[in-house]
């Protein structure tokens, strides 16, 4: 994803002349505040499913791999702007690394789970500042294409708010977040169902919408009957659908 996102960056600023208004290391930030929304949404995601089936070793090394992206991406913004207020929001970010480390260290526990749901509200509200910061005027097929990364970003939030829901069933609030992240998806197919794709991404667009009507039934359930993996390979399988159209986009400009 991430290479992925540098380079369709890039190459939409050599084409339309924006290197002239922001620099590469703006380019740089995007890239990195994406990988970070993205990623801060996926580490609650996988320590609250560590948390329900901590047997899993393979769910405590993505932890550790999660936590080396974001260092990465820190790394990347530090050394790519000398904007004091996103600087100022990465020493925030450094610190709240520290504390994740500690965390990742001990047994999963509820405690630890709602802790890493505010580190990773954090993350992404964080990044999103940073983001802001480095902002420019895309072009409609950029704008699509960041459109798809934006919903692999809600559907990483959805999962997470479902595993926290699960966890916490006396905070209605989680629930409203998760259900607040469904509409910005649903809001966000509107777009990708109006886009003219070729027979064979139609075919791909038309599993995406089958699996979301399914997908949001189990979400809907979690009362009743929460599904804790099923609900995270759905939400994944989603994710693999909509960067097939991400592909398309990137190479379209």
């Amino acid at each position: 994803m991430k290479k992925l996102l540098g380079l369709s960056l890039l190459s939409l600023c050599m084409l339309s002349g924006y290197l002239s208004a922001a620099t590469r290391g703006d380019v740089r930030v995007l890239e990195a505040a994406d990988s970070i929304r993205y990623t801060g949404s996926k580490l609650a995601k996988e320590y609250l499913l560590y948390l329900q089936f901590p047997q899993k070793q393979r769910l405590k090394a993505l932890l550790k791999e999660n936590l080396k992206t974001l260092e990465s991406d820190m790394h990347d913004i530090a050394v790519s702007t000398k904007d004091p207020k996103t600087k100022g929001v990465l020493k925030f970010f450094a610190y709240e690394k520290v504390q994740i480390e500690s965390l990742l260290k001990q047994p999963p526990t509820i405690k630890g789970g709602k802790e890493i749901l505010d580190f990773s509200e954090s993350f992404v509200e964080g990044s999103t500042a940073i983001a802001k910061r480095h902002q420019y005027i895309p072009a409609p097929e950029e704008e699509m294409w960041m459109l798809t990364r934006t919903m692999d970003q809600i559907l990483e939030e959805i999962i997470k708010y479902y595993l926290a829901a699960d966890m916490s069933k006396d905070d209605p609030e989680l629930k409203n977040k998760m259900r607040e992240a469904m509409g910005r998806f649903s809001r966000a197919l509107v777009t990708i169902n109006a886009y003219p794709y070729a027979d064979d991404l139609k075919e791909v667009r038309n599993n995406i919408n089958v699996l979301w009507s399914t997908f949001t039934i189990y979400l809907d359930k979690l009362d009743a009957l929460p599904l804790p993996l099923i609900g995270t390979l759905m939400g994944e399988q989603l994710e693999t659908l909509i960067d097939t159209l991400g592909a398309f986009h990137s190479t379209n400009q």
